[in-house]
Formats: structure tokens, sequence, C-alpha cells
């Protein structure tokens, strides 16, 4: 037995957050060997659980692992402090929603869960054909995580429920990568709680959602590293690479965080005593086959440029250094939209006059300045309630700041500056109209040097600062308690209530549409089972961004379903016995997705309509989804 680091007391969610990092590293890993070998499976992955033991074994031998947690707390108490009270409540919140509601996040269901029953189809990982290019441009990540729930035929919740796993472990996160940066421990405890309150961790928890898995590894990889550069652990390290492998994976927007990490962990692996060559090596292959590496790779081998992504769907910044004001200006104004917005028409219209007025200046910017009606798991950011009291807090620490500046060390300095720095090259190179989320996972470390101000140790203990800091907990609460995506309480009874005795008015009609879009799942589940047969094991499918595979894979996941790029003609049908499409027409009919269902039957040489169901997709236009019958194979 080799003797592992000196033990230090670990908590019990910080013991799981070790092993859920290795395991996520194990899964991902997984993924791509199950693919290579065409045993992407139930079986395939039985014989992963048990390798995954053995080295697990290995591991708590080595002292890379603990066997259990020290000390063990089986008991839970409810904590005395409202502010840790109410996150608790936001937990259990975000829990209800994920067991109680199905997947209802627009990118899962349009190609993430998709390409998951695509490769599980095919007993491995291959080019998808498809209309929707980022089932193969956007790198498979977490989807290796949620592979295994669907080759157990298990409930699509337990998706959701990995989200609230994730929101579990930002406080204890937060708080260390905080202390460990140079900010006050009593500090770092109060905003640990705040922080989560914003709508982008606190609305993609309980979901799919992948913000929120990014920002989780990126605090894992500085945390880990930090403690393997004070601590002289090892272990720490091994983590930290794994962490970061996933975070890169994962978010490849979080990649520039990279240089917050690369410091610490180099500098603890020449500073201190190295690990066991084994270890550090079968650490370092675990991390490169998890990483981005095999999904860039395929990405040039079948796309041709290391990203995938067309250039007409995103075009590229073409003046990246003018972009960076604009950027930023646009990220705080983006967290200063409220909660709710009606005048968001009028805004979009004015910011893609300015837009268009900037030129090719602005090139590359197509969506910069647009808001949505209301603030979602798809566009928020911190919030407007969190961002701003984050500004008023920061203003009233200056005002108490110390007159004597303390020394800092100067792996702070790098920490607070290479996440600056970090913000710069995103502002440079991104630029969407979504970026108050893809920032989730920066948010925590730009805090860092303003919590250090000695103002914030006296702020924290002024009992008026922590009532109002209590509120903003809560109205974040409020916020996911009568979230659209996933309510906790019955909301659509009492909206079409509501609206029955209401006919007339605006705003009922509008939040009645709103609540409407998040409960087309069931409309759409029962348009497939009643008209397509259940004996029929095969379906083709035909969308542009369309969010139907997994109703049409069925209870089980054991219909098969085929998705189409226009391309087809009648021989593949024929080969692969597909009698029925399900094809998505927009109305009006778009550039990207011309073709009309009459058309394509013409194109195929006949068939009939079933049925047809109308759905709202944005402003002014709808998805006719069409099911049509080929006629039966010769």
């Amino acid at each position: 037995m080799i003797a592992g680091p000196a033990r230090e007391p670990v908590g019990t969610i910080r013991w799981l957050l070790e092993w859920f990092v290795v395991l996520s590293a194990w899964l991902v890993a997984s993924g791509w060997i199950l693919s290579a070998v065409g045993r992407l499976n139930r079986w395939g992955y039985i014989l992963v659980f048990v390798a995954f033991g053995a080295a697990a074994f290995a591991a708590i031998r080595s002292g890379l692992l603990r066997s259990a947690p020290d000390p063990w707390r089986p008991r839970f108490r409810w904590p005395r402090q409202g502010v840790v009270r109410l996150f608790v409540c936001l937990l259990l919140a975000t829990l209800v929603g994920a067991v109680s509601q199905r997947i209802s996040h627009f990118d899962t269901l349009s190609y993430r869960l998709p390409r998951v029953l695509q490769y599980l189809g095919e007993n491995r990982w291959h080019w998808i054909r498809t209309s929707e290019f980022r089932m193969n441009a956007v790198a498979p990540g977490i989807e290796w995580i949620w592979t295994p729930i669907f080759a157990f035929k298990a409930p699509e919740h337990l998706v959701n429920a990995l989200g609230s796993l994730y929101y579990l472990f930002l406080p204890g996160l937060v708080f260390g990568v905080w202390v460990q940066s140079g900010v006050s421990p009593r500090t770092a405890w109060w905003w640990c709680w705040i922080l989560p309150a914003g709508y982008c961790y606190a609305m993609q928890a309980g979901g799919p959602a992948v913000d929120l898995p990014g920002t989780i590894y990126t605090l894992a990889a500085v945390d880990f590293a930090l403690r393997a550069w004070r601590r002289r652990s090892w272990r720490h390290l091994c983590l930290s690479i794994l962490a970061v492998s996933l975070m890169g994976t994962l978010r490849l927007m979080c990649l520039p965080l990279a240089l917050v990490w690369v410091v610490p962990a180099m500098g603890s692996l020449f500073r201190h005593r190295r690990p066991p060559g084994w270890v550090l090596a079968g650490t370092t292959a675990l991390a490169l086959v998890c990483s981005f590496i095999p999904g860039g790779y395929f990405n040039v081998r079948f796309a041709g440029s290391f990203r995938g992504i067309p250039t007409e769907a995103y075009p590229a910044i073409q003046h990246p250094l003018l972009v960076i004001i604009p950027n930023l200006v646009w990220y705080v104004f983006q967290n200063l939209v409220p909660p709710f917005f009606p005048w968001h028409q009028e805004w979009n219209h004015w910011a893609n006059r300015v837009t268009a007025a900037m030129g090719d200046r602005f090139a590359g910017l197509p969506f910069w300045g647009t808001v949505e009606r209301g603030a979602s798991e798809q566009n928020a950011g911190l919030g407007f309630t969190v961002f701003v009291f984050v500004l008023v807090s920061i203003g009233l620490a200056w005002r108490y700041r110390s007159p004597t500046a303390r020394a800092r060390s100067p792996m702070n300095l790098w920490l607070w500056g290479t996440a600056w720095f970090a913000l710069v090259v995103f502002a440079s190179q991104i630029g969407l109209a979504q970026s108050g989320r893809y920032l989730a996972s920066y948010y925590p470390l730009l805090l860092a040097p303003f919590l250090a101000c000695s103002g914030f140790e006296a702020l924290v203990r002024r009992r008026s600062w922590q009532r109002w800091a209590t509120l903003v907990v809560a109205l974040s609460l409020g916020l996911i308690v009568v979230s659209r995506q996933r309510p906790v309480w019955p909301v659509f009874p009492l909206v079409k209530a509501l609206a029955h005795r209401m006919p007339g008015n605006r705003l009922v009609h509008k939040v009645e549409e709103s609540f409407d879009r998040a409960a087309l799942r069931p409309v759409m589940r029962d348009f497939i089972a009643h008209n397509l047969p259940a004996t029929e094991i095969t379906v083709g499918y035909y969308a542009l961004s369309g969010t139907a595979e997994l109703d049409l894979s069925g209870e089980d996941y054991a219909r098969r379903v085929w998705r189409m790029d226009g391309s087809e003609n009648a021989d593949w049908f024929r080969s692969r016995n597909i009698r029925h499409v399900l094809f998505e027409e927009w109305n009006p009919i778009t550039p990207d997705h011309p073709t009309s269902s009459r058309q394509w039957l013409d194109k195929m040489g006949g068939g009939r309509e079933l049925d047809r169901l109308s759905l709202p997709y944005g402003s002014g236009e709808h998805a006719d989804i069409v099911l049509l019958d080929l006629g039966p194979k010769p």
C-alpha cells in the first residue's frame, strides 16, 4: 500500500463531490471507449461500473480517494440562519420540480438527448444524419454522463435530478474558492448562500442545462488546485486535473478560465512531493480521454474545423478588439433586465437598429442587445435582484473599507487578474444574446477581488444588510416556485381557470400562453400515441431544432428514431423499414427549412398525411408537426 498525504477532515458533501468528479470523468471517457469497440449499451455499462468499482478500490488503497467522509454526520439538522434555510428551500424546490416534471429544456430536447438515443441505437458514437448541426458540432460531454440512464431505461427525471445534485455542491465550492483567494471566511460564508440565488444557477438547478454543471467543474478545478498547492496534496492535484478536463468538455466557453487553474496546479506539481508515477499517468490518461480532444478531432475529421459549427449559423467575430467594450456593456445591461420585461419587443427593435447602424464593426454580434419577455434557464444571468444587490454591496463595502491596505499574496493577485483577463478573452470571441448565462462559471471568480475588500468584513456584520441579503434569496425562491420550466405548484389548472373567468384580459392571456409552451410535451406525446401504431419500431424524423425525438422513442426508448436531412430516397427508407415519418413544417416557411410536407411527399413519390398538430414557436411563427404515412414497403 502506498502512503497517501496526511488526512484532513472532510465533510459529507465534499466527499460526495470528490467521488462525483471521478465518476463523471470515468463516464465521459467510457462513452468514447465503448463507442470505439461498438458496445455502447446496457452490457457495456455493466462492465464499466464493475471496472469503476475495481479502480475505486485501488484509488482508496493508494490514498487518492476516501472510502467514507470524516466525520460522518448521518442526521440532518435544520439550519438556524434564515439565509441558509432559504437555500435549503431552494434546493428542495428544484428537486421537487425535477422529479415531478418531464424535461422541458429546449436545447436538451432538440439535440442533446436525441444524440444520446442515436448513439445507443447504433451502439457507438457516429456522425448523425440530421439538419440540426448542433447534434454533431457540439461535442458530447455531459451527454456521456446521461447515457447510462437511458441505456438502463431509467426515468428521464433522473437527468433533471442531476441538476439538483450540482446545485448542492455550489455553496461549498464557492466558499472554498473565495477563502483560498483572499476573501475573509465571514464574508465568504454569507455570499456563498447569496450567489447561488442568482437566476442562472437557481433556474438551471433541477434541470438538464449545462451552465450550472460547467460552473461546478470549473470551481472544483480551481478549488482542488489551490488545495493541492497550499496543502501539498497530490490527491487534490489529480482531482483538479480531472475537473479541468470536464470543464472543457462540458463548456468550451469555460476554457479561458483554465488560466486561473494553471499556476496553482502546475505549482503544486513542481513545488511539493509528486504523486506516484502510475497515479499521475492514469489520471492524465483519463483526463485526456474525457477532455474536449476526442470531440474536436471528430469535428476536424467530419466538418473540417475544430469547432464544427457552420459559419452561416454563428458568424465569426471580424473585429475582436472592437467588440470587447460593447460586449462588456451588454453583459451588465443583460443582468439588469427585470425578471418580467413586457417591453422586450420595442427594446429588441432598438437593439437591432443599433447593430445594423454599426455595420461591419458589429460583424459576429447579430443578437447584440436582444432580450426575452421573462427570465428563464435559457437566458438569465445573475438576475436583476442579485446583480443590483452585488453592486450596492460593493459600493457600501468601499465606504467601510479600512484605510490600511492588506498585503495580497502573488497567488491571490494571479487568481483575480486572470479571471478578469479570461472575461476579456470571452468578450472578444462570443457575441450571442444568451451570454448572461454563459458567464455562469465566471461570476464567482470575478467577484473574488471585490469581496476581498476589507469593507465587506464590516458590512456583513450589519443586521440591516443581512435582512436585505435574506430578502434577495427569498425573491429568487419565489421566482423558482412560479417558474414556467418546472413549476412546483399546480399552475396549469389554476391558470386555465383564471383564463376562463377573465377571457379578455391580455395579461392573463400572456401568462396562459407562457405556461402553455411548457406543457407542450404531453400534447406531443398524446399526438404520437394516438396516430403512431405501437407495433411500429422504426420511424423517420425530419426536423430543424425539433424536440419530439424523446417522445417518439416511446416510454422505454424502444422505438428506433432515424434522423433525416432531406437527402433521403425510397431505397433509404426501404432498407430501414421506415413507413411513418414525423415532419416538422415551419409556418411561415423559413429559409432554413423551406420544404413543406406536401412537397416532400411528392419528392418521395407518394404518401399521405395522417394528422397535423400546430405548436407555437416564437412571435408570429408556429411549427406544424405532421405525421406522414409513406405506404407499405415491398
